[in-house]
């Protein structure tokens, strides 16, 4: 079953520091996108936005890993994911760890991770194909990954040195792409890469690297920090050391050094860092300091240097632009060069070693080494959209600062025709013309010389609406309903889950239920767990603080139980003891310190029993063996280090390494891994319906966001199950002693208002409205009530003991009456009453649970609302629902794969951003919101308004706008929703395919044609294999087929045909079988003339469970216990999936149902196989009667059939089911009658010809032959001596005589009659006729109105249709 798990974030009022950018990589097409992997184990995204007046690099993404983890490589490529795309789309990152993630740009979702590679990861490279990557780092090995999967291809082993960078230059479509390596001690090796094979075939190194000599023997020496190859078609390679760039040439499988460029700096620290190719003769290298410049790579005499105002003035020439800053330009004449689509061609580049010259340098006041460069490509933007596409591509020269806080960054023009550099607007762009008095200053010997750069300020970009955020510093939850908050105060908030979405840091002080005051400073961590007591169990919550002491906080009682200091450096985390772990602690916890040291708190006696210090490295598990009283330390350093503690006598044992250390920790009987605070979103487990922590970014003290995790399946379960109730409970009798907070609407929230301005956000409460009563044992859930809030009456705790409150079965702090702190308005009001009365605390027990479970709810689902898309949504929902807006702080996030996340940044431009990130994220918040309101919907006082609600969410589209470079409106994902298709929870299912259909029927044709041309070329057919993506794209295309049946082409609908119909083939347990037994049933008059339908239908028949298990003698299976003949070992959901989809197939081709059932059951040799078949009439004859009506006399002569009594044993097997049948059938349908004296049974056929079957032989006995038209209704009479008929569309009523006895034989025969003889049907005609009326006109479903009721044994009343009634006497 896919889960359905999502993040929702709190970004914290403090611009979020994320550490220094340690690489920084952008796009090459010109969408302005830019991706900075910080220090502290995340990766970000950023958006350029373009401004004549100021450039903005807004931030989108922020992607969370293991914070743990460093990041050492990070590279862009295009794959195919959900959709074609022409630009880089998947960011793909690694670690020191070896760990390959691969993230989606658009909406951040981790795709894939895998544990790849032995060592650190340095670099990363794509094939041409983008089939496959190659990862090269810290070991002697190369690994090829299937792009698709992360599996690892091939390692290539034995690799000379340790890899520092690698390239890889496509050669062609029908040539291997080489790959060029630079290893750490300074050699470039070069390899040509054999697809096909897998495998790398080494060419050689190439020579002149190592023989540096100018300007001394040593310079050229060192690691290759850097590998670029030009993308613009030249064959270069540029291999950058930290004092020498050599730019290297590939001719005739050949590749040598054309060119070393040496770098200036000669302080410690300075030299070359990175390098880029702007064209295919122009280069420009960085330095460490963050100076940078730029190279021609042929003679200076080539160059031309002149302002922009004096080419524009004098005409344009036939040169190319190298280089410009929108003053001054430096170019080539057209003679020696041209421009083409990859660039600025060449000629010849053997000018040897010193053919370069320097004809720009980017500089500023200060240096700032540690810092981090790319260039990063835009197509400026215009507010009308016109004109975009013809304006010149800016490239910007970006620089992070070593904080990772501040970013500069020079624009310039390069690789531009003269042409079209006189198209750059005068004045742009103005934050940099406006610097420049004269232009013939900014050039000196032909050197462009950009000393003005833009300084962006990353933190006041990301803070611009960050204004009233959450300190917090740690969380924990403590029932499944509420929340321990610490904050940077020194108290812990106890408070609902979802009130984090919903108050800032002032409010939160003043609205939480319940405050544990007693840390000073920051509360670090928080760990709450039930220690069993005498009959019961206490709730405990232990506490970490900066002031170095350890809390321990009774929440039954609210009170400080103890308070302890076990550690010279704050407490970084707790672990429980696992139980039978042999120590003498029974309850206890563990407290790791951020000095690595331990201590073992017992929670009876309230002291540390054992501190364990001396640890010299992170700890990342403890094991115990229990027959000894050890523990043993495992470190994660290389050596993998453990520290064996004696735990009888309280000492250092030893400490092992490598393989002894392995051999201890496998003979250990407990193991429990550490958890550290700053990445509890790797280990938080996605099977809890909530689990919630902060996010640290790994340099700074205080979190950055907070993140509220949500099953939704789960919870949407857990609402049905009653844990959390939607419907308000019974309101007892309270007396005066009871006190009840006051009753407002959702916590905190912004007016609607704000949806539409840009003003500040406007917080209100509600009127105050009574709680509506309602049955407390009702099961199922209803709309949201207004209802009392816990936050009006919060309670301060300190170490005094206080008595015992419990809210919705979970324990919570009270204290005495005389600390209880009043709300501002100094009374409070009763709930029920209105009227004021004294806050007392003796003796409370409120009903709390409702309430509590109503806000929960309400919270999550107004923090994923489609706010802003629609004014009669927005209202809808304030108004009826009572939700309210969240914090501007607050966005909905992915969980990915291995639990990574992404969290956008919360907007400040509009509330609807997050619908413009990727179709997947439109897909999983749309049907977040509808699944939680399908579940409200089973209220009736709210029942319409949600169908109107649901009915409009799910065919939203909004207004695009009108400029070009705006982003778009993502329709939701067909690939996401098929997912959910058929899942276990009804309303995810349910929403899942309205979102479809919805969003199918909204979309454009070219739209339409777009998504199955993406698809179709995905199919198993195309691809000839079976892999998840191409059963998906049958999957997703079946659907499109049964909604949608002329988009496709018959070639088409055979391809998806025949995947469907091979899917049927596989396993029961398969995911993919069931979705195509539904999707052959629902579109089977599209699939029908593309399969074998019999083999398809008689397929899906084996999967209804009506077929028993057998044994080779037929006889039922011992193991099958159940009556459904086996329904429960093939799964409830694929049997009811199966028999609708039968149903299904018999409406629309009626014949070939009965045709292949009937074949089977008659001419099978099993008596399972038959039994299965007859009960499946049995379920169409009681549910489906019309559609079986003109093909009941084939049903009744294939059951009589098979009661054949020459036939050992099978008639006793089908005999019960038969009979039932039978009775079914004479009840059902007025043309079927049954005598049970004589055994025989009538049923009257559409050809006018009525055949009476004697069930004893299993024989026809006679067949009446008169009527003309459809015999409508035919009765025994009670002697069975007599049978009527009649016929509506002749309104002709019939009687005939049965032969039984010697005389009526002898009178048969001379009247003609020919009586049964020998298995032969007597053919008989009627002996007496009355007409009824005029002729009707066929219509099936008023025949179901006719039936004869005998009166006596010669006279029968007839009842017709109109309510008309006849009675004949014979």
């Amino acid at each position: 079953m896919t889960s359905f798990v999502f993040p929702i974030a709190q970004w914290t009022n403090a611009a979020p520091r994320l550490g220094r950018v340690s690489m920084v990589v952008a796009s090459s097409s010109g969408t302005g996108l830019l991706v900075a992997a910080h220090e502290g184990g995340c990766i970000a995204t950023y958006q350029h936005r373009h401004s004549d007046e100021r450039p903005v690099l807004v931030p989108r993404l922020l992607l969370l890993a293991r914070s743990n983890a460093t990041i050492t490589a990070i590279a862009l490529c295009r794959m195919d994911i959900d959709g074609s795309s022409a630009n880089d789309n998947v960011i793909i990152s690694a670690t020191h760890d070896g760990e390959v993630v691969l993230w989606d740009i658009a909406d951040g979702r981790s795709l894939l991770a895998a544990q790849v590679y032995p060592g650190a990861i340095t670099s990363i490279a794509i094939s041409s194909s983008a089939r496959f990557i190659i990862c090269a780092g810290h070991s002697n090995s190369i690994v090829i990954l299937h792009a698709s999967s992360l599996a690892v291809a091939k390692v290539i082993q034995n690799v000379e040195s340790w890899t520092s960078s690698i390239a890889l230059l496509s050669t062609g479509p029908q040539t291997p792409d080489q790959l060029f390596r630079g290893c750490v001690q300074g050699r470039v090796t070069t390899y040509l890469f054999d697809e096909p094979n897998l495998d790398l075939v080494l060419v050689g190194t190439v020579e002149g690297i190592d023989a540096d000599t100018k300007p001394s023997p040593s310079l050229g020496s060192g690691s290759i920090l850097d590998i670029h190859v030009c993308r613009f078609g030249s064959n270069l390679i540029m291999a950058v050391k930290k004092k020498v760039c050599h730019i290297l040439q590939r001719s005739q499988g050949a590749v040598k050094s054309i060119c070393a460029i040496y770098c200036t700096e000669t302080n410690l620290n300075g030299g070359w860092k990175g390098g880029q190719f702007l064209s295919s003769q122009t280069v420009i290298l960085w330095t460490q300091s963050g100076m940078a410049w730029v190279y021609f790579v042929g003679h200076a005499a080539l160059v031309n240097s002149e302002t922009l105002a004096n080419i524009k003035a004098n005409g344009v020439g036939g040169g190319i632009v190298l280089l410009s800053d929108g003053v001054s330009v430096t170019s080539l004449s057209s003679g020696n060069t041209t421009l083409t689509n990859q660039g600025v061609g060449i000629s010849d580049l053997s000018y040897g070693a010193s053919a370069f010259s320097a004809i720009a340098s980017f500089q500023s006041d200060r240096r700032f080494l540690g810092s981090t460069l790319c260039i990063l490509p835009t197509y400026p933007s215009s507010s009308s959209g016109e004109g975009t596409a013809k304006s010149p591509l800016v490239m910007y020269l970006a620089r992070f600062h070593d904080s990772g806080r501040r970013l500069s960054c020079w624009p310039f023009w390069t690789n531009l025709s003269l042409t079209d550099a006189a198209t750059i607007p005068n004045g742009y762009p103005t934050y940099v013309q406006s610097a420049k008095k004269d232009a013939s200053d900014n050039i000196a010997e032909g050197m462009i010389k950009f000393r003005y750069n833009l300084d962006i300020d990353l933190e006041e970009s990301k803070a611009a609406d960050f204004n009233s955020g959450l300190q917090i510093t740690s969380a924990a939850l403590v029932s499944d309903k509420l929340i321990a908050i610490g904050c940077d105060s020194g108290k812990i908030y106890i408070a609902p889950i979802t009130d984090v979405l919903f108050y800032s840091a002032a409010e939160f002080e003043h609205h939480a239920a319940w405050i544990l005051d007693g840390h000073v400073g920051a509360v670090k961590c928080l760990f709450q767990l039930e220690v069993p007591s005498t009959g019961t169990s206490k709730n405990i919550l232990v506490s970490g603080g900066v002031d170095l002491t350890i809390k321990i906080w009774n929440l039954e009682l609210g009170s400080l139980m103890a308070s302890l200091v076990c550690h010279s450096h704050c407490v970084k985390t707790f672990l429980p003891i696992p139980q039978n772990s042999g120590m003498r602690v029974k309850h206890g916890v563990i407290s790791i310190a951020e000095d690595q040291s331990i201590a073992i708190i017992d929670l009876d006696s309230l002291q540390s029993v054992h501190i364990l210090s001396g640890h010299m490295h992170p700890i990342s598990a403890l094991h115990w063996r229990s027959h000894e009283e050890t523990i043993i330390v495992q470190c994660c350093n290389s050596e993998g280090t453990i520290y064996v503690w004696q735990l009888k006598t309280g000492h250092l044992d030893r400490i092992e390494e490598l393989e002894t250390a392995e051999d201890i920790i496998s003979c250990c009987d407990k193991t429990v891994t550490l958890s550290d605070f700053s990445q509890d979103y790797g280990s938080a487990s996605g099977k809890q319906t909530f689990s919630a922590y902060p996010i640290f970014s790994g340099v700074e003290t205080t979190p950055i966001l907070f993140i509220l995790q949500i099953n939704l399946k789960r919870f949407i379960n857990d609402i049905y199950g009653g844990q959390y109730s939607i419907t308000p409970p019974g309101t007892p009798p309270q007396s005066r002693s009871q006190a009840r907070p006051n009753s407002h609407r959702l916590n905190h929230r912004r007016t609607l208002s704000s949806l539409s301005t840009n003003a500040a956000s406007t917080e209100v409460d509600a009127p105050e409205s009574p709680t509506r009563s309602s049955h407390v044992g009702l099961q199922v859930p209803s709309v949201f009530n207004k209802s009392p809030s816990l936050g009006s009456n919060r309670i301060r705790l300190g170490s005094s003991t206080s008595a015992a409150t419990f809210v919705g079965g979970s324990p919570l702090p009270t204290r005495p009456t005389s600390s209880v702190e009043k709300p501002s308005g100094g009374t409070q009001m009763n709930a029920d009453h209105h009227s004021p009365v004294t806050a007392q605390i003796e003796d409370v027990r409120p009903v709390a649970r409702g309430p509590a479970d109503r806000n929960l709810v309400r919270g999550v689902l107004s923090a994923t609302m489609v706010w802003g898309l629609d004014a009669s949504v927005d209202q809808t929902c304030h108004d009826v629902l009572e939700m309210g807006v969240p914090s501007s702080l607050v966005s909905v996030g992915n969980r990915g794969a291995n639990g990574y996340i992404s969290v956008p940044f919360p907007s400040s431009v509009s509330a609807v951003s997050d619908w413009t990130l990727s179709p997947t994220m439109s897909a999983s918040r749309m049907l977040q919101v509808t699944a939680l309101l399908r579940t409200f919907g089973s209220k009736k006082e709210y029942e319409k308004q949600i169908s109107e609600l649901i009915s409009t969410l799910c065919n939203i589209v909004p207004v695009q706008s009108s400029d070009s470079a705006a982003p778009k409106y993502q329709y939701p994902s067909f690939a996401f929703l098929c997912k959910y298709w058929q899942d276990q929870i009804m309303d995810v299912q349910h929403a899942a395919r309205k979102l479809f259909v919805s969003t199918l029927k909204n979309m454009s044709e070219d739209d339409k044609r777009a998504v199955i041309d993406y698809w179709k070329s995905l199919l198993p057919a195309s691809q000839k294999q079976n892999s998840k993506t191409n059963m998906r794209a049958a999957i997703l295309l079946g659907i499109i087929g049964c909604e949608e049946p002329s988009l496709y082409s018959i070639r088409l609908c055979k391809d998806v045909a025949e995947t469907l119909d091979a899917l049927l083939k596989e396993d029961v347990r398969g995911p993919y079988r069931m979705l195509a037994v539904e999707l052959l049933g629902r579109g089977f008059k599209t699939w029908e003339p593309h399969v074998n339908a019999s083999n398809v239908l008689r397929s899906i028949i084996s999967t209804t469970g009506l077929q028993s298990p057998s044994t080779p003698s037929g006889a039922p299976s011992p193991s099958s216990k159940d009556g459904h003949g086996g329904s429960q070992a093939l799964g409830n959901a694929l049997v009811m999936v199966s028999r609708q989809a039968v149903v299904q197939i018999a409406s629309i081709n009626p014949g070939l149902f009965i045709s292949t059932v009937t074949f089977d059951f008659v001419h099978s040799k099993i008596a399972a196989e038959r039994v299965g078949g007859l009960k499946l009439l049995g379920m169409f004859i009681a549910k489906k009667p019309l559609l079986l009506y003109s093909h009941v006399p084939r049903i009744i002569e294939a059951m009589v059939k098979s009661l054949d009594p020459n036939v050992p044993g099978m008639r006793e097997a089908v005999q019960t089911v038969v009979t039932s049948n039978f009775a079914e059938l004479v009840k059902t349908f007025p043309n079927v009658s049954f005598h049970h004296g004589s055994q025989k049974l009538a049923v009257g056929t559409m050809e006018g010809v009525t055949i009476v079957y004697d069930l004893k032989t299993a024989t026809k006995g006679y067949v009446f032959e008169g009527h003309t038209k459809p015999v409508t209704a035919v009765a025994f009479s009670p002697d069975g001596k007599l049978c009527v008929s009649f016929s509506l569309e002749e309104n002709c009523v019939r009687f005939w005589q049965l032969s039984t006895g010697f005389l009526n034989s002898f009178a048969n025969a001379f009247g003609g009659a020919s009586p049964a003889s020998g298995g032969t049907a007597g053919h008989v005609k009627s002996f007496r006729e009355f007409m009824a009326g005029a002729p009707q006109k066929p219509n099936p479903a008023t025949n179901f109105d006719v039936k004869f009721e005998w009166l006596t044994e010669r006279s029968v009343k007839l009842h017709s249709i109109d309510e008309i009634q006849l009675v004949f006497t014979v």
